[in-house]
């Protein structure tokens, strides 16, 4: 392949495609329930997944082109770039953040509950 216009392609394609699953997926109207929270992680899931298998197709076109320059290539490659950046960035904040327990308990523990007989009697 000696033209890059196909790897611009789908550059622009990964592009619409990356773009399109976030707003796709704020778009999704509904109570803060369950299923549309599973909504919107399938459709933004879908998108992904759309635009790597795009991003690798690109990859591959710009590293099969013949006669082109580096930035070509460069392109080419940006959309699995950018992709294996996301993939390190969100497996570094997941190692890294560890939170710490709280040290006192949300909630003040019970008061112990004692049997009705043992109860002292007052008169009045």
């Amino acid at each position: 392949m000696r033209s890059p216009r196909f790897v611009y392609l789908l550059v622009l394609l990964w592009v619409i495609a990356f773009a399109a699953s976030i707003l796709l997926t704020m778009s999704i109207d509904g109570p803060r329930n369950l299923d549309t929270g599973f909504a919107r992680l399938d459709t933004l899931a879908r998108g992904q997944l759309v635009a790597l298998g795009i991003a690798i197709v690109s990859a591959v076109a710009a590293l099969l082109l013949r006669g082109a320059g580096w930035l070509p290539r460069l392109i080419g490659l940006t959309p699995m770039l950018v992709t294996l950046a996301i993939i390190a960035a969100f497996t570094a904040a997941m190692l890294l953040y560890q939170p710490t327990p709280p040290e006192t308990p949300a909630t003040p523990p019970r008061a112990p509950v004692t049997e009705p007989g043992d109860s002292p009697t007052v008169e009045y």
